[in-house]
């Protein structure tokens, strides 16, 4: 058995593990892979991420880690302050009322539902990084992260699938 310290800050790693594995996401979207162009159609992971908890377990990433997770995401990749900590609220409150819905799906028609989602928030994310800039960003960049996006998922929602087993369960 476990003594009360142990068992405590065991129980703190746990709950804590999806913002932890969100802040490490938007740490790896920083780190440069030298092909060219990449930062700009590069995978949003935390948009993954948000996602993918919201759904599954709300209770584990509030709001205020979320406005967290994309505050300290636009300070690595440089983007404009507010931006994803912004658009990834209003990601979770649009997903919040539809959780359970979600959560039941197939994973084809949950990666759908993704899909659409991705590109609604990309073109939010969009059209303030234009407002932010005071200049119409090209759309093509937007697009391709968001294909980018839509493509990696199926990995990490497996990874997260995977992590909340054995990792989250609160006993």
């Amino acid at each position: 058995m476990k003594s009360g310290i142990s068992h405590r800050l065991d129980l703190w790693a746990r709950l804590s593990s999806p913002v932890a594995m969100s802040l490490v996401l938007a740490i790896l979207a920083a780190i440069p892979l030298g092909i060219p162009g990449w930062p700009t159609i590069s995978p949003w992971y935390t948009l993954i991420a948000v996602y993918y908890w919201t759904i599954h377990r709300p209770d584990l990433l509030p709001p205020v880690a979320v406005f967290a997770i994309g505050l300290f995401q636009d300070l690595v990749l440089g983007w404009p302050a507010g931006l994803s900590a912004v658009v990834l609220l209003l990601l979770r409150w649009a997903l919040m009322s539809q959780r359970r819905v979600l959560a039941d799906l197939p994973f084809l028609l949950g990666w759908l539902s993704f899909a659409l989602v991705a590109f609604g928030t990309f073109l939010i994310a969009w059209m303030l990084a234009s407002i932010a800039e005071d200049a119409a960003l090209g759309p093509m960049p937007a697009f391709f992260a968001c294909l980018m996006t839509i493509a990696i998922f199926p990995l990490l929602s497996g990874a997260f699938a995977q992590a909340q087993r054995p990792f989250l369960r609160v006993a």
